[in-house]
């Protein structure tokens, strides 16, 4: 069980945990967006042992070598007998513990502006560095947000591209890549095509500046020629309302809901992710790379599988951004899931049905 890793060490609270005691049975997982995301291990120990692996809230990060491949902070541990199982969340999490402020005349007022809400958080202890691509600029909004997570998803959510912090803690928003950097060979897998969530056109609710009033627009402009996502799976339109939001220009407007359809609407989702073992995923000059560096490095990357045809663009592979990976140490494979997976289990799409209920008011209740 505590067979540890030659090339993985784990760094709680700055000490290197093997040299207090021995763990093993790590697992640890990325997401896209977010970036870190959780970790997990058992250590030797008994109750009322102290080492900083122990106890809650300690900045943890997994180095392989020499380099920090994941970064985040312990949550309570579960103690049995001689043993702790102690998980983490990544360092993105932590921006839920904070409420987005700025400071006008010594108090402290609610801010729905990316930058500033995540500066002021890091003065008060939140351990990222922004990167210039935060967006420095209000969104406009009536609403007041929880926490800088929440803010931030929908500054990503109205700029079309994801937000994450990586394993140096830098937090950076970014669009999604269109480069292939990794390769599946052929007849190693196979994916589900799943229409859920796709659409055809994106339609926008919106208060319009210029007339005062309740407008609505649409990315592609309803009635123009069709897409080859369309022409394949169908006119679908899909509607929000964001009323809550100040008075906006048209071309705003129009820019915001390209950015939805491109993000998130414009193709199918999938029905299932990747199990892949050593050779079966190779990188952009198809060499063979390990299970734990695909799922290091591979999230929120281009990964181009040979063998599966997309049909709408008729070409004999599919692409996919990788939505989120996971690595048990110890494994020959990794797990590497695409932007768009979707709920196919009995449970899951019971519970997605449930909140989607319950959000169109068609419900009363609390979504979990």
């Amino acid at each position: 069980m505590f067979e540890l890793s030659p090339n993985l060490d784990l760094h709680v609270a700055g000490r290197l945990l093997r040299a207090e005691t021995a763990w093993g049975d790590l697992a640890f997982s990325f997401s896209w967006p977010g970036g870190c995301n959780e970790l997990s291990f058992t250590a030797a120990t008994e109750y009322g042992t102290r080492v900083a692996g122990m106890l809650r809230s300690q900045p943890i990060d997994l180095r392989w070598g020499t380099a920090t491949i994941w970064a985040g902070t312990t949550l309570e541990p579960e103690w049995s007998g001689s043993q702790v199982r102690v998980a983490a969340q990544g360092a993105f999490k932590e921006g839920a513990d904070y409420t987005p402020l700025t400071v006008f005349d010594g108090a402290y007022l609610p801010t729905d502006n990316a930058a500033i809400a995540g500066a002021l958080a890091v003065s008060r202890g939140l351990d990222w560095t922004l990167d210039a691509s935060v967006p420095n600029a209000s969104l406009g909004s009536t609403s007041v947000y929880a926490n800088v997570a929440g803010l931030w998803d929908d500054h990503a959510t109205q700029l079309g591209q994801r937000w994450a912090v990586d394993a140096q803690r830098r937090a950076y928003f970014a669009a999604d890549p269109t480069d292939v950097s990794y390769h599946v060979r052929a007849g190693a897998v196979d994916l589900g095509i799943a229409t859920d969530n796709y659409a055809s056109h994106a339609v926008l609710l919106y208060n319009d500046a210029t007339f005062g009033a309740v407008r609505t627009v649409a990315y592609p402009a309803l009635g123009s020629a069709p897409s080859v996502y369309e022409q394949t799976y169908g006119h679908v339109e899909w509607m929000k309302d964001i009323t809550d939001q100040a008075p906006m220009t048209a071309a705003t407007a129009l820019g915001i809901a390209q950015a939805v359809y491109e993000r998130s609407k414009q193709t199918p989702g999938f029905t299932n992710g990747l199990e892949l073992n050593p050779g079966e995923i190779v990188d952009r000059g198809w060499q063979p790379i390990s299970p734990a560096r695909v799922a290091a490095e591979a999230w929120g990357k281009v990964v181009r599988v040979h063998g599966v045809p997309d049909v709408a663009l008729a070409a004999p592979y599919t692409d996919f951004v990788v939505g989120s990976t996971a690595y048990t140490a110890g494994s020959s494979s990794v797990t590497v899931n695409p932007v768009g997976l979707v709920s196919r289990d009995p449970e899951s799409v019971t519970t997605e049905i449930i909140e989607s209920l319950i959000k169109a008011g068609v419900l009363v209740g609390e979504a979990a």
